[in-house]
């Protein structure tokens, strides 16, 4: 039985290398990262490989993009899930009431015609 390493990189930029046998499924690579990424939300992340995401809800799609993406040695990216909708919610707790902030990335600007 061969074996392949597949390097997973978080946001913060940790590497981590994981060995997988090569005719793995979903449910074996999603264990070996919760048990070298410690992570117990997993189901929160998604993961990115040679530009796309790779799709995690349906094991049947997940083996026909690993046969043509997914290689020995490559790098697979770990993001959380952006929820809401929001790009950026940060919680502030002052006086027990609960303030968002939304932090747009970008500023649309109108120009008079």
């Amino acid at each position: 039985m061969s074996f392949i390493n597949l390097y997973f990189v978080t946001i913060p930029g940790k590497r981590t290398i994981v060995t997988l046998p090569e005719d793995f499924q979903l449910i074996d690579m999603l264990k070996e990262i919760q048990i070298k990424i410690n992570d117990k939300a997993i189901e929160n992340c998604i993961f990115v490989c040679k530009g796309r995401r790779l799709l995690l809800d349906d094991p049947v799609a997940f083996q026909a993009q690993k046969r043509k993406l997914i290689n020995n040695g490559d790098v697979i990216f770990v993001g959380n899930k952006i929820t809401n909708g929001y790009w950026n919610q940060t919680i502030i707790n002052e006086n027990k009431v609960k303030f968002y902030k939304y932090v747009i990335p970008f500023q649309l600007s109108y120009s008079s015609i």
